[in-house]
Order: structure tokens, then C-alpha cells, then sequence
């Protein structure tokens, strides 16, 4: 891009030109050129008060300056500087001739201390980049200069442009060609000059750039399909319903719609024919109103037979007095029920004329101009699982560019509604979560059947369209029900496709009008929706009484294992008591399925390359949260210095387990006596604690060790541990076999296993009892592969906890060394499977030796234990009996609230009782 501007211009007169274009995190950008001599390729040292913190050389080619006649344009460099000289405080940067010493007379530029200005990439496209400027600190104008940066080197810049807010600007640039290459990169930009906070965003551009629907025209060549923005959501549709195929005639009109759905809905002129999936029972049921625009409906109903549903469910069509191929679709379209309006009625009439013709026990309202996504029926209906009072489900809404549309309506104070996210990226963790909406867009609506009739419709009063999706919603909230925004199903729409986006004509005016009649119904209800267009991302989050920090080494993996499974109970319970749950982790990666679980429930997840730096996530959002609930002490001590500055939130440490105390339990059951290293440990473990508001321990016997070493107890508590009933009726004669569970990268599990494939086996074969031995759990080393025989058999992981825990006689935890509480052990008493256990295993479970346990240290305890516990099915009913009890009366959801309750309270978080929570979190996790 061209650029003749003060940047270049203030400078020509000069023989020797430098300048600082910015510094993007550690790296500083600029160029340096020698107008007499044009070869000249200085290496540079960047000097911060007066000591040198980088080098390197001005040799990178840079577009810009070739085309403002700087030689060949290769000036540029782009260096990396130690920046530990300067943390706290500001200070300015120097360019210096390495060879000669000489200060190459840069522009003043300044690191360290606050940023001076920030900047939001909101988007980038085939169009360019495009995004916010705003500084709190210096003036900024249209005269400034907004450089982007593309892996580390300028690509282009261009001057800010002005806003209607007070110092706060936006830029919207081009990009150079070398960025559309079909391969992924990192973009960030900065202001001239400043010092510019910045998130870095990677993303990759499309080799070939075209028009979304000649894409579809193309779509039989050189592979131009795959890089629509739609093609991952088409592709994921595609791959989930060939699972389904069993005939010929399925493939063959799946294959219809997945062609009909690339090609899309514009200049089409055939139609084949589609089937949609027929049903006798539906449980939802989709409302399509049309009114003309025969082409979007055909592409909407074939991606809806593309996407597939889990879910049985039927499609209504209501035409609105079309005058297009509409009148004969139902040739065209196989198992469509047709409802027909003669004569015009409006969107909101033909709405609910399509939904009194609806079987199902959900209805939907799904607008033509849309194409649905794989998931997206069944995630809508997941959201009714969250709780027994809810009573709609809305979806995430892009635009055909993949950029967001719709995550959710708020409406302010003064009764406008505003849309979440629009414009912005549609992977963004802020708008990729579950969460209480004030209302949810008509475009994609679930609403269940009996709150629909209990509330009355879509009011007559916004014939023909417009707000009544609004007004629906703040009926049901008026009911007790909730309206929950489901970001997983995905929904494209091509708005204003319907109906125009011109509101001064036609259907798009009554836009207009019915918001004054909106306004005036609900003016009441509008105290305390926040003011227009402030604190947006704290006032998208309705129904919040706390706000909660989770930060872990990762995102728990529900199902692989214990430590897992208790973060995942934790979350609910702290929802339970109407948290808003943020989770960090410290490698912020997004594990996929797992990540996508938390999403579902409700937790927002923060995830690179949106945020890659706890000190930046801590210094931007800090200030937001009531309490930051840290799990393990080699994440706490890292992070404890950062959240103390950055936040005033209380501090809640769970320590998972005693690390000190497993190391020293290990070292003794290897007879060794150098403790040096468990001391360590100890020491760093009792610093997190000290700095810390409130321990949270699973085991009793740690609560007194910690105490011991703290001299107090009042701050520590006992984490609560959640199980669900799930009672096996397997009976005792139907099963056989001894099992052990456990994730084998935790080194007790690997010595528990090997200590009883060496020490207990033979001697249960030398007894003649050739009782097979099943080994569960993931990160299986090889090594212990290797001891496989006829009676030690290696399962691995395993998907479902039920094929464990539903065959097998006995559960067996012969664990030697290992602190906190064992999950495994917890899961056995669960699912009502009798247990022996050594006294490490059964530690703070509650189970007691001959009662509900049999516990056993020795080989030889363990060969009788088992052998009686094996053949005795008296005892084992016995024992099976007395620990489900005791799942009942000390690790039932009530119980394991009550306890974070008090947890709460101490540290200054003054909840309400559980009665009164009707409609907030609390409802998710008693339902989930």
C-alpha cells in the first residue's frame, strides 16, 4: 500500500532517515535508510537507558518503503529486546549505529510502564483488517498512523479514522497479496510512535478470493469449495450424517443437498429433488415461514437434510401467499408439511399458525434466509437439559463470511436491544459459551411446547414482524423461565435476505414502529439492563451474583481423569451458587471436545490465540472478578504475585493433593531416606498457602498437616466431592474379574499396578485362584504391557466408565504411596462395585474396613481379601449396600453446595440460600 504521508515525508530533506514504527510485545519495528548512500544495511543496536537491550540488522523488505522511493524497499527490521530493564517503568528507545556509535535520530518512542494505546482487531477479511484504536493517556487524531504487522514484519499501514466516541478510532486496511496465500498467519497492529497494546490473532487467508456464491458455481474446480468460509461447517455436517447412511437412495440424496448447499441459493435455475427425513413422533418440530424467495428456502431445507439431527423431528413450511415455485414445493421436497396462508398474514401469524400444526414437544423457528449447521438442532435442545425452568434456546448467528452476527440480544436500560458480538470474530471465547440472554434472535428459536402455550405465542400486537421474538422472551422470563444462548449451534444467516434491510419501506419499517410498542409494554423490566453500549461484556452476562477466575494447568478432560472430573463438580457447584465461571489455563490451549464441554455448561473459556499471557488476561480483566479459584501449587506459584496486583479478589487454593506428603509416602515405600527433595516441595507448597485467602484440601489427614504447618485451620476446608447415582443392577453372579482404574502419567498408579502384578498375582495363581485381572487407564506405558498374561489383562482407555464398572466382581486400589482423595475409589462406591484398598486408597473416602471396604496392606491381606470377597456373595452385597449409602449422605450435589457455601462466606462471598436461586445457575447444575 501506498503511503505518503508525515511518516516518510517530515524525513526526505534528511540524509540519514530511522524510525520506530512500534513495539508489538518484545519486538520493536522500524527502518533506517541512507538517502546517499541507498545500499547502506546498517546492523543496529537498540539502546533503553543508555544500556543496549537488542540488535540486528535493517535489512527486510518492506513494500512501503520501496514505494515512497526508499532504494529497493529492503530497510526494514523487525528486532527482538530484552525488556526486563524496563517492567514497571517507562523509558524511551534509542537506534545506534553498531559501527559507529552514531544515534540514528529516531523518532521518540517509549516501552515499559502502561501501554499508551490500545487496539481490537475486530476482523480480518478478503476486504482487509479492520478494527478500534482508543488511548486513555495521549491525544490521539486522524493524523496518526495505524501500522500492521504480519508475522512478526510490517505489511502495510494507514491513517486512523474517526469515530463518534471521544479519543477512540478505528482503522480499516487493506492487505498486502503476500498475505493471501492460503497458510496461516499472525496479524497485530499498533499505532505509530506508542507503545500499543495489542491481542495477536492467527488466522489463514484464501489463496484464490472469490464471491461466496461464484465459489459455489465453481465448486467442481480446483477445489475452490474448501476455502468458502462456510466449508469447515458444511464439511463437519457432511461427516456426522454419512455416519447414518444405510442405502443407496440416502447416499444419493445427501449428496444432492451437500452439492445444492456449496453451490447455494443465488442464480440458481434447477432444483432436484430432496427427502427429508421422515417421522411418525417427532420430538421437534421446525417452523419455516416464507413468503417468496423459493431459492433461500430450497437452500435452507437442503441444510437441513445435510446437517442431520440426532433428534427426530419433522418440517413445517407456512407460505405466506408466495407467488413463486414456493406454490409447488412440495413436489420437490419429500416429507414436507405444508401450511398455506390465503391471503397474507405476516411473519408473525404464519409463526404461529405453524407452530398450532406442530407435533412436536419443541417447537422452532427458523427463518428461510438461513443454512444450519451439523449440531445444530441437538445443541439447542441440549440447553433444555440445563435446568428445569427453561423455556427457549437460541443459536449462534454468522454472517456467509463466517463472521459473527448475533451471540445472544441484550436490551438496555432504555429498552434498545443490541445484538452481542456483532462484527466480531465467531470464535471469540467471550460470545462461545451458554449463558442467560435477554432475548434470543426469531432467526433460530427453540421454544418448549408448554411454555409456548403458557405465555400465549408471538403477540398479535407486532404484526406483521418484528420484536416479537423480544417480547416472547420477556414473557417467559416474566413466567420463571429462562432463555439461554447455545453457541454451539452454529446457524449462518444471510440477514435481510427475507425481508431487506431497508427500514424506511415495506415489512423492515414495522422495525420501527414496533419498538415503541416493545418499549412501552416492558418499560418496568428494563431497571438494571445497564446503560446503552457500557460494560458490554459484563452486562452480556445476565443472572451473575459472583464472578469466578478458574485458572488451571489445562482444561479438565472430563472422562480421562479424577482430577478432571473434580474440576468439572467444582464448576457446577460454584454455578450452583450463581457463578459466572471464567476459566484460564496455563497452556491456554483449546483441547477440542473437552473445552467445547465446559463451553456447553455454561463456563467461558479463554484459549490462544485470543489471549496467550495470564499477566495480560490478569491486567485487562482482573478487576472483574470476586474471587480467582487456583488448583495446584506449581500453578499457584506463578500466578499468586500477578492476580495480588492485578486484582482485589479473593483467592481460593485447591491443592488438589499434598504434593510434599505423596513424595514422601513414595520415597518410603522405595526405602529411601534423602527427603530433600519432598522438603522442597513442602516449602513452595506452604508459601502458595500462606498468600493464599481459603486451602481447599479432599483429605482430613492433610487439613491437620497443613494446620500444623500454618498454625491456624480456619481457613481450611474440605473440597467437596460430588457423585452421581449410578447404581449397576449387574448382578453378583453375572460378573468376574478384578479391575483397576487409573491415569497412568500419575506415578502412583503405575507403582499400585506393578506392586500387584508382582507381589499379589502369584500368589492368588499359587492359591489356585486364576482370577483375571483387568487394568483400566489412559497414558498406558509400555513397560507394564509387557507383564500382560492370561490372567493380567491390559484394557487401556476406556470410553465409558460403565463397561468397567458394570462386568467386574471387584474393584481393587492397592495404591502405596499418593496423597488427597482417589476418584477411582469414589467412582467404585458410585456405581455400588465392592472394593479392597490398601489404607492410602481409602483415605478421606468415609469407607470403613469390614463394613463397607476391606482394606489390606500385606500380599498375602490382599490374596485373602480379595479371595473372600470374590466368593462370598453375602459380604459383597453387604459391602456393595453400605457404600452406596454412604454416596448418599456425603457426596450428593446438596451436600458438596452446602460445602462450597461455606467456603464462600469466609472469604466474604455472602451467597443466598439455595431455595431462592430458582432461575440462575444453581437450576444448570442440579439438572446437569
Amino acid at each position: 500500500m501506498k503511503l505518503r504521508n508525515r511518516l516518510f515525508s517530515s524525513q526526505r530533506r534528511q540524509r540519514k532517515l530511522a524510525h520506530i514504527d512500534c513495539v508489538a510485545g518484545n519486538v520493536v519495528q522500524g527502518w533506517v535508510f541512507d538517502r546517499q548512500n541507498p545500499d547502506y544495511a546498517p546492523q543496529i543496536n537498540i539502546l533503553c537507558r543508555g544500556k543496549k537491550v537488542g540488535e540486528g540488522a535493517a535489512t527486510v523488505f518492506r513494500q512501503d518503503l520501496k514505494d515512497n522511493g526508499f532504494g529497493d524497499g529492503a530497510h526494514g527490521f523487525s528486532i527482538t529486546i530484552d525488556l526486563s530493564t524496563s517492567a514497571s517503568e517507562s523509558a524511551s528507545l534509542a537506534l545506534v549505529d553498531a559501527e559507529s556509535g552514531l544515534n540514528l535520530g529516531a523518532n521518540e518512542c517509549s516501552i515499559g510502564g502502561e501501554y499508551s494505546t490500545r487496539a481490537e482487531i475486530i476482523s480480518v477479511t478478503a476486504s482487509g483488517i479492520s478494527g478500534s484504536i482508543s488511548s486513555q493517556s495521549v491525544q490521539l487524531s486522524t493524523e496518526d498512523t495505524v501500522c500492521v504487522f504480519m508475522d512478526g514484519v510490517f505489511a502495510c499501514s494507514a491513517r486512523c479514522l474517526s469515530t463518534a466516541r471521544s479519543n477512540e478510532f478505528r482503522f480499516d486496511i487493506a492487505l498486502p497479496a503476500s498475505a493471501f496465500d492460503g497458510k496461516e498467519h499472525s496479524f497485530i497492529v499498533s499505532v505509530a510512535g506508542y507503545s500499543t497494546d495489542c491481542k495477536e490473532i492467527i488466522l489463514s487467508m484464501p489463496a484464490v478470493q472469490l464471491p461466496s456464491e461464484q465459489i459455489g458455481a465453481g465448486s467442481r474446480y480446483r477445489g475452490h469449495a474448501s476455502s468458502a468460509a462456510l466449508a469447515s461447517y458444511r464439511y463437519e455436517s457432511l461427516r456426522a450424517s454419512v455416519r447414518k447412511l444405510v442405502t443407496k437412495d440416502q447416499i444419493d440424496n445427501l449428496t444432492v443437498a451437500h452439492d445444492m448447499v456449496v453451490e447455494g441459493p443465488v442464480a440458481r435455475n434447477n432444483y432436484p429433488r430432496l427427502k427429508l427425513p421422515a417421522t411418525s413422533a417427532p420430538v421437534v418440530s421446525v417452523v419455516i415461514p416464507v413468503f417468496n424467495q423459493f431459492p433461500l428456502t430450497y437452500h435452507c431445507l437442503a441444510a437441513c437434510i445435510l446437517a442431520g439431527s440426532g433428534v427426530e423431528f419433522e418440517i413445517i413450511l407456512v407460505d405466506d401467499g408466495s407467488t413463486d415455485n414456493t406454490g409447488n414445493i412440495e413436489t420437490l421436497v419429500e416429507n414436507l408439511t405444508v401450511v398455506r396462508n390465503n391471503p397474507n398474514q405476516g411473519f408473525v401469524r404464519s409463526c404461529n399458525r405453524g407452530a398450532e400444526a406442530a407435533r412436536g414437544d419443541y417447537i422452532v423457528f427458523l427463518n428461510n434466509d438461513t443454512e444450519v449447521t451439523s449440531g445444530w438442532l441437538d445443541e439447542l435442545l441440549h440447553g433444555f437439559s440445563l435446568g428445569d425452568n427453561i423455556g427457549a434456546t437460541g443459536a449462534k448467528l454468522i454472517y456467509p463470511d463466517g463472521v459473527l452476527q448475533d451471540a445472544g440480544g441484550l436490551v438496555w436500560d432504555n429498552g434498545l436491544p443490541w445484538n452481542a458480538g456483532n462484527g466480531g470474530s465467531s470464535a471469540d471465547p467471550r460470545f462461545n459459551y451458554t449463558r442467560d440472554v435477554d432475548y434470543l434472535t426469531g432467526a433460530a428459536l427453540m421454544v418448549s411446547r408448554s411454555s409456548w402455550q403458557e405465555v400465549g405465542a408471538f403477540g398479535e400486537e407486532y404484526v406483521p414482524a418484528y420484536y416479537e421474538d423480544t417480547d416472547l422472551a420477556f414473557k417467559l422470563r416474566a413466567a420463571g423461565y429462562r432463555t439461554l444462548y447455545c453457541p454451539l449451534s452454529t446457524v449462518v444467516h444471510f440477514e435481510g435476505k427475507s425481508n431487506g434491510t431497508d427500514t424506511a419501506s415495506g415489512v423492515k419499517q414495522h422495525q420501527v414502529t414496533n419498538a415503541g410498542t416493545f418499549t412501552a409494554k416492558w418499560k418496568d423490566a428494563f431497571t438494571g439492563l445497564g446503560k446503552e453500549g457500557v460494560d458490554l461484556h459484563l452486562n452480556k452476562d445476565r443472572n451473575c451474583q459472583f464472578r469466578i477466575l478458574m485458572i488451571d494447568h489445562a482444561f479438565p478432560c472430563e472422562g480421562l481423569d479424577a482430577g478432571s472430573y473434580a474440576a468439572i463438580q467444582e464448576i457446577r457447584l460454584m454455578q450452583a451458587l450463581g457463578s459466572k465461571i471464567t476459566f484460564v489455563p496455563q497452556n491456554f490451549s483449546h483441547l477440542g471436545m473437552y473445552t467445547e464441554t465446559l463451553q456447553r455448561m455454561g463456563v467461558e473459556c479463554v484459549y490462544a490465540p485470543f489471549c496467550s499471557s495470564m499477566d495480560d488476561f490478569l491486567a485487562d480483566r482482573g478487576s472483574e472478578f470476586d474471587a480467582v479459584y487456583v488448583t495446584r501449587y506449581g500453578v499457584a506459584e506463578k500466578v499468586l504475585p500477578a492476580i495480588r496486583e492485578h486484582t482485589d479478589a479473593r483467592i481460593i487454593f485447591n491443592n488438589a493433593d499434598l504434593h510434599f506428603l505423596r513424595e514422601m509416602r513414595a520415597a518410603k515405600s522405595k526405602g529411601q531416606t534423602d527427603m530433600s527433595g519432598p522438603l522442597q516441595t513442602r516449602d513452595r507448597e506452604l508459601w502458595v498457602m500462606r498468600n493464599v485467602d481459603a486451602i481447599l484440601s479432599y483429605n482430613e489427614t492433610e487439613h491437620t498437616i497443613i494446620a500444623s504447618h500454618l498454625m491456624r485451620s480456619d481457613n481450611i476446608f474440605k473440597c467437596p466431592w460430588v457423585l452421581e447415582d449410578r447404581f449397576s443392577s449387574t448382578p453378583f453372579e453375572q460378573r468376574s474379574g478384578l479391575a483397576f482404574l487409573g491415569g497412568f502419567g500419575h506415578p502412583p498408579n503405575r507403582e499400585a499396578v506393578e506392586f500387584f502384578i508382582h507381589e499379589v498375582v502369584p500368589l492368588l495363581r499359587e492359591s489356585g485362584h486364576h482370577i483375571p485381572f483387568h487394568i483400566y487407564g489412559s497414558s498406558f506405558p509400555p513397560e507394564l504391557a509387557d507383564l500382560a498374561a492370561a490372567d493380567v489383562i491390559v484394557e487401556g482407555f476406556v470410553e465409558s466408565l460403565d463397561t468397567l464398572f458394570d462386568q467386574h466382581r471387584v474393584f481393587v486400589a492397592p495404591l502405596i504411596s499418593g496423597a488427597g482423595i482417589k476418584g477411582k475409589v469414589l467412582d467404585s462406591m458410585a456405581y455400588g462395585l465392592p472394593s479392597v484398598l490398601t489404607p492410602v486408597a481409602a483415605e478421606a473416602t468415609g469407607l470403613v474396613n469390614g463394613t463397607s471396604t476391606l482394606i489390606a496392606e500385606t500380599p498375602e491381606q490382599w490374596r485373602d481379601a480379595i479371595v473372600s470377597l470374590y466368593s462370598d456373595q453375602d459380604r459383597w452385597e453387604d459391602l456393595r449396600r453400605e457404600a452406596h449409602q454412604l454416596v448418599h449422605a456425603e457426596y450428593s450435589l446438596d451436600s458438596g453446595v452446602e460445602r462450597m457455601r461455606s467456603v464462600f462466606d469466609f472469604v466474604g462471598l455472602q451467597t443466598s440460600d439455595s431455595d431462592t436461586l430458582a432461575g440462575t445457575p444453581a437450576q444448570q447444575a442440579k439438572a446437569a
